[in-house]
C-alpha cells in the first residue's frame, strides 16, 4: 500500500536570490518631465537549499507559496536595515 503523509516541520534552509529595494516615485523629474511611479520592494528567489541539497524544483512541484516567502524575506531584510 502506498501512503502519502504531509507533516509540517521547521527546518533551516538557505535561500539565494536578488533584493530590489523600494523605489520612491515622483510626479515630475527636475527638468519638468513626467516622473515615475513608486515600486514596492521585491525579492527574486533563485534557489532554496536544505543541507546543501537544492530543493527549489521540489517545492515548485508541490505548489509552494513563493509570494508569502518572498514577502517574509523582504520584511526580514527591511527590519535588518
Amino acid at each position: 500500500m502506498k501512503l502519502k503523509v504531509t507533516i509540517n516541520i521547521e527546518v533551516e534552509v538557505e535561500i539565494e536570490g536578488k533584493f530590489y529595494p523600494e523605489k520612491y516615485g515622483s510626479f515630475y523629474k527636475s527638468n519638468g518631465d513626467p516622473g515615475e511611479p513608486p515600486e514596492q520592494a521585491k525579492f527574486e528567489i533563485h534557489n532554496v537549499k536544505w543541507d546543501s541539497l537544492d530543493i527549489t524544483e521540489k517545492l515548485d512541484k508541490e505548489g509552494f507559496d513563493w509570494n508569502s516567502l518572498e514577502e517574509e524575506i523582504i520584511e526580514i531584510i527591511e527590519n535588518e536595515s
